[in-house]
């Protein structure tokens, strides 16, 4: 693996290297070695521009990751996804990692290279964290708060999941939230902050997730639906169009919400007394009687 990694290493910077080398000579010779040092911060950007351009030439080589179920490790699957994840690692060492995610232009570009579909319109932080680009999708206008984690790969006891993670057209995923393989936002949807969104999890356009949610595996949330804050809903449950979740409330696996329908329902109110009939008192029972 280390030897992998490091031929890997040698392809996407020599190049690039040599050519700031050769134009940094260039300048040295034609207006002196003062303005060659002047033209340090260029030259790093043509470093960095030459790089991208490199790692994309490398990835074309490469064959895709196919979402999907594996057995781990002994699957032709996971030596591809290897070979991306060493390009991935490359490119996310800090000493660059921070320049590219601070200039929209070349975060879009490396993770183009990368094989991930991203518009030219997004806004995410500096410190935001995708891996696995060649599994996003991610639309114009939709906005990755600070910490906000995409993982396109999830392993497990023998086994590895792979999932492409989807982030519809203007979008909002709100600070340190996470998303897990397979997990799709739809368009003009909120996930709020310290949020979890489980494997293969589709949140449907026009939804509001409070913060701190956590939304366990293979869970459907239909379009226009309300989700409070810190709730947790269990695996494989669907949640209709229109709905409303009440803050600090587990839904139980397998449960399914109607179209909307509220979670958990409200108490009936007695007619005459306008109180819930759990709460009336066995005194004002008797006197009705």
């Amino acid at each position: 693996m280390d030897l992998i990694y490091a031929a890997f290493f040698s392809i996407l910077l020599g190049p690039p290297a040599v050519l700031v080398v050769f134009v940094a000579r260039a300048i040295a010779r034609s207006c002196g070695i003062l303005w060659a040092a002047g033209a340090a911060p260029a030259l790093y950007l043509l470093f960095l521009g030459a790089f991208i351009f490199q790692m994309f030439i490398v990835r074309l080589c490469l064959p895709r990751v196919r979402p999907g179920r594996y057995p781990f490790p002994n699957h032709s699957q996971v030596v591809v996804w290897g070979l991306h994840f060493f390009l991935q690692r490359i490119a996310y060492i800090p000493i660059w990692k921070m320049t590219f995610f601070s200039l929209a232009i070349y975060r879009t570009l490396l993770i183009r290279a990368l094989g991930g579909k991203i518009d030219f319109d997004v806004d995410t932080s500096s410190d935001v964290s995708l891996e696995d680009p060649s599994l996003m999708d991610i639309a114009q206008g939709s906005m990755l708060g600070g910490g906000v984690q995409l993982t396109g790969h999830m392993i497990e006891p023998d086994e590895v999941l792979f999932g492409t993670m989807r982030i519809g057209r203007g979008a909002q995923v709100f600070g340190n939230t996470s998303i897990l393989p397979g997990g799709s936002i739809g368009e003009y949807s909120q996930i709020g902050p310290e949020s979890r969104i489980g494997p293969r999890v589709v949140v449907g356009a026009h939804t509001h997730l409070g913060y701190s949610c956590v939304i366990a595996s293979d869970v459907t949330i239909a379009d226009h639906v309300v989700v409070g804050h810190r709730v947790f809903i269990e695996a494989d449950v669907v949640i209709g169009e229109g709905a409303i979740v009440a803050s600090y409330t587990t839904v139980p696996r397998g449960t399914k919400i109607a179209e909307g329908e509220r979670f958990p329902p409200r108490k009936k109110k007695s007619t005459a007394t306008g109180t819930d009939p759990a709460e009336e008192s066995p005194k004002a029972e008797g006197a009705s009687k």
